[in-house]
């Protein structure tokens, strides 16, 4: 009996540290994507201020130049650089808007959260 002990012991412990490491790269992939959502916020935010920016110059009759359009500009090719990084091939990555988990392109709900998509 204290075989089969020790036999059961060894496979639970096995099944165990297959499940840490699985855990732990599902964490990091998750880290990833909130790291990836993160960016991509920072990016859609210095575009907006971008837009706004050239619109009030627009609307006030003059160009949009001088240190502040160019600040926007450096901004987005930074982050854009980031996000390339995160996704050094090319490849879009689609993540859920409501919760950061990433989806598939033909998803029509949030693998992660359920909610609606598109």
């Amino acid at each position: 009996m204290n075989k089969k002990f020790q036999y059961a012991v060894k496979q639970v412990s096995a099944a165990a540290n297959k499940a840490a490491k699985g855990a732990g790269r599902l964490a990091k992939k998750g880290q990833e994507a909130l790291d990836q959502r993160a960016l991509q916020k920072e990016l859609e935010q210095a575009q907006r201020q971008l837009g706004c920016a050239a619109y009030e110059a627009l609307r006030a009759g003059r160009p949009l130049e001088g240190p502040a359009a160019e600040k926007y500009v450096q901004e987005i090719a930074r982050l854009s650089a980031q996000l390339k990084q995160l996704r050094p091939d090319g490849e879009k990555i689609n993540v859920c808007k409501k919760c950061g988990a990433r989806i598939r392109e033909d998803a029509m709900f949030c693998s992660g959260c359920g909610a609606k998509l598109g």
